[in-house]
C-alpha cells in the first residue's frame, strides 16, 4: 500500500491557491518545494498536478480568466491599431505642414524621419 503525505490537501490547496494567482506551472511547483521542503518529495506535486488541473473548480476558474486573457488581447490590439493610426495621421500633418512652408525647417524634417522610421519599423515592416 502507498503512503499517504499527511500534507497533501495542504499542498493542493496552495497549488490551487496559485493557479488561481496566474502563475506559471513551473513557478508553482518550484514555491510548492521551496515552502514545504522536507514534507513532501519533490517529485510528488507533479504527479497530484494531474489531478488538480482536472478539478472541477479549477476548470471553471480556468474558463472565467480565459475570457479576460482574450479580453486583454484584444484590448493590446486595438491599443496598437490606435497609435498606427495616430502616427500615421501626425506624419501627414506633419508632412503637409513641411510642404507649404517657403523655408525647409530642420526640426519639422527631423521629426518627419521620425514618424516615417516609427511607422515603417513598427507597423509597415510587418506588413510587408
Amino acid at each position: 500500500m502507498a503512503n499517504t503525505n499527511e500534507h497533501k490537501e495542504e499542498i493542493i490547496e496552495r497549488i490551487k491557491e496559485l493557479i488561481r494567482e496566474g502563475k506559471a506551472r513551473d513557478y508553482i511547483m518550484d514555491k510548492i518545494k521551496e515552502e514545504f521542503k522536507g514534507l513532501v518529495h519533490p517529485s510528488t506535486p507533479y504527479d497530484w498536478w494531474k489531478d488538480i488541473i482536472k478539478d472541477q473548480d479549477i476548470q471553471e476558474w480556468e474558463k472565467e480568466n480565459k475570457e479576460e486573457v482574450l479580453s486583454l488581447y484584444d484590448h493590446k490590439r486595438k491599443a496598437k491599431i490606435h497609435m498606427y493610426y495616430w502616427t500615421h495621421n501626425r506624419y501627414e500633418k506633419q508632412l503637409k505642414k513641411f510642404e507649404s512652408k517657403q523655408s525647409e525647417d530642420p526640426e519639422l524634417l527631423d521629426e518627419i524621419y521620425k514618424l516615417q522610421d516609427r511607422l515603417h519599423n513598427n507597423y509597415l515592416k510587418k506588413v510587408e
